[in-house]
């Protein structure tokens, strides 16, 4: 097949399912469009990137970023926020039903005082705080759930067909050499292979739950076209997962998938909260275990990685051997655009230290950290909440809370502009669900009844 005619087949195979989407979706508004749009430029590449005018160095790399970046952001977050205005948002319980989020937000945001550059790291801020505005368009609809599988269901249809054809038909587009091994890396629709598998996590699991709520709501008659269709895209998602070669979203991607299957047993699923609770403290006795036995060792060893984590360990030495501030830190995404650093650090390091909580420490010291995991206990003590009453949405929820705090082991997502991210803050976010609107049947007018009261 020649590339001109795969790449025909996928956008008419893409576009096919996103209509059959938007058609079946009813209780989804058209505003759910804005939210899909910042996930798909955020699990893909930069709009400057797909348009050729922009270098895709990372945005550590440079200060002054995109123009056409800013704007394409800048106007989602516009487009949120009148989104928002409209449906009359409550701020005051927005605010009061997430403080441990926004407390963390307003450090960060203090942070920007020292930066090396100031404006630089407000604008950093300001973006990523456009995350929150993007979401609460999913919260406030209708259906939040359905808004939610609609944002990443549709998002799947696109990216992974479409990195399925640009690694095996377009390798120009869909795959890279490694700056330092010099080692073909599949990409796809991204511009690593790290990113690639975030991607996949991000877009497959939602897409895993949206099959696993069709096939109920039907008993199991889903149809023949869709069956294989959801069949399909899972499959691509495999065969991506694995040429990526990104252990940790292998890894967060198995995790999630067991909680989600396991916990759909019956006799789990009425225990759903204290499941949850015992999952983590599996994870806790894992890491004790291993401070002894050197545990992860022979996973790593398993999975084909050596124990610095492909060099993570000797980046993590090389960035706590910087003289930064170890209690407020050196300002929110200020330490790989500070000077004074970049000159003395490795030049074999690049623009992240590849561990969320050594980042949030860079950032914002040891109290950034300490607010942080303030944050994800209040966070989970809330979704073990929400799970006791067995619903679905509240199972996903947990399991990316847990995928996220172990993906920010090896990649750093906390406060940085990324699909895992985003998603995170989305299962985060507590603002109630819209009360359906009943309508209200009143008793006929008085007058009316004595109107139709038929004389002898």
């Amino acid at each position: 097949m020649s590339s001109q005619l795969a790449l025909l087949a996928c956008l008419g195979f893409i576009l096919f399912n996103v209509v059959r989407d938007v058609k079946r979706r009813e209780e989804v508004s058209n505003a759910v469009w804005i939210p899909t749009l910042w996930v798909a430029v955020l699990a893909s590449r930069p709009v400057s990137a797909w348009l050729g005018a922009g270098s895709p160095a990372s945005a550590g790399a440079t200060l002054d970023g995109s123009p056409i970046d800013r704007i394409v952001y800048l106007g989602l977050i516009i487009a949120g926020f009148i989104v928002l205005s409209r449906r009359q948002i409550d701020w005051g319980v927005f605010i009061s039903n997430n403080k441990a989020l926004l407390l963390l937000y307003l450090y960060l945001l203090i942070t920007v005082l020292w930066a090396a550059h100031p404006f630089v790291s407000f604008k950093r801020w300001f973006k990523d705080f456009g995350n929150v505005i993007v979401l609460l368009v999913v919260l406030t609809e209708s259906h939040p759930p359905a808004a939610f599988r609609a944002v990443f269901v549709r998002c799947a249809y696109v990216l992974i067909p479409l990195s399925v054809v640009y690694i095996k038909w377009f390798p120009g587009i869909g795959r890279a050499y490694s700056r330092w091994s010099g080692e073909m890396m599949a990409t796809g629709v991204t511009l690593q292979k790290n990113s690639l598998g975030a991607m996949l996590l991000v877009c497959g699991l939602p897409f895993l739950w949206q099959f696993l709520i069709r096939n109920e709501e039907g008993r199991g008659n889903v149809s023949r076209v869709d069956f294989w269709i959801y069949v399909s895209i899972l499959l691509m998602g495999v065969w991506l997962l694995l040429v990526s070669n990104s252990q940790t979203s292998l890894i967060c991607m198995l995790m999630g998938v067991s909680i989600i299957l396991t916990i759909r047993i019956p006799s789990i699923r009425k225990h759903a909260a204290r499941f949850g609770g015992l999952v983590i403290a599996v994870v806790l006795l894992f890491l004790l275990l291993d401070s002894t036995f050197k545990l992860k060792e022979n996973v790593l060893e398993m999975l084909g990685r050596d124990a610095t984590l492909t060099g993570r360990t000797d980046v993590w030495a090389a960035v706590l051997e910087q003289d930064t501030d170890p209690i407020f830190g050196v300002g929110f995404c200020s330490f790989w655009s500070d000077e004074r650093y970049r000159s003395s650090i490795p030049d074999w390091l690049m623009f992240s230290s590849h561990n969320g909580y050594l980042e949030m420490y860079l950032d914002g010291g040891l109290v950034g950290d300490a607010i942080l995991i303030f944050m994800l206990l209040v966070i989970y003590r809330k979704i073990t909440k929400e799970m006791s009453d067995g619903e679905d949405f509240a199972i996903v929820k947990f399991a990316f809370l847990l995928i996220t705090i172990v993906y920010n082991f090896s990649e750093a997502i906390y406060g940085r502009l990324s699909p895992g991210w985003f998603i995170f803050l989305l299962i985060a976010v507590d603002y109630p669900r819209p009360k359906p609107v009943t309508p209200v049947v009143r008793d006929p007018e008085p007058e009316l009844m004595a109107e139709r009261v038929v004389p002898l």
